[in-house]
């Protein structure tokens, strides 16, 4: 890849308000419409955890994100809020950690707790499945496993994912 090619590509990241991860080609991402790819990862208390398992209680709202990525770890409370305002609806808030250190993760949340699932990916399989190039990602997954909605980067009080959110859920009913 050029120089330019990844001055361009930094520019683009923070300017939609997201980090590049490192290591990562910049590709497609799993559109809307396409399937979403199933996945098991542990939790922080080392409980496996399934995607489709969980979409069969509600839409899933897919969040990828690391504690080295500022728009990332700015995110987190307004998904919290997110999380708290339609859990009782049956949507479910997933954040899915890239860091490399578990350790970082928990000592991140062990200052800034969220009460939503977080998953650990520390390899970067499944965002690298799901075309994740740049972080945080959102995706929006139906009750039929399909993606309804994807978009990276950080957008204060997150008024898109809200609304493929409630989209979603409306549609599991």
């Amino acid at each position: 890849m050029t120089r330019k090619a990844v001055v361009s590509l930094v520019l683009l990241a923070l300017l939609a308000g997201g980090c590049l991860w490192p290591g990562r080609p910049a590709g497609p991402t799993t559109p809307a419409g396409d399937p979403a790819p199933d996945f098991e990862l542990v939790d922080l208390a080392g409980k496996r955890v399934r995607l489709s398992e969980l979409v069969r209680q509600g839409p899933v709202v897919l969040n990828f994100w690391a504690t080295w990525c500022g728009p990332c770890v700015r995110e987190l409370p307004e998904l919290e809020d997110l999380h708290l305002e339609f859990v009782g609806q049956g949507l479910i808030v997933v954040g899915v950690s890239l860091d490399a250190n578990p350790a970082a993760v928990r000592q991140h949340l062990g200052r800034e707790p969220v009460s939503f699932l977080v998953l650990l990916d520390s390899q970067g399989e499944v965002a690298e499945r799901y075309g994740v190039s740049g972080i945080p990602h959102n995706f929006v997954i139906g009750p039929d496993m399909t993606i309804r909605w994807s978009k990276v980067g950080y957008s204060p009080g997150l008024a898109d994912l809200r609304k493929a959110a409630v989209a979603a859920l409306k549609e599991g009913k």
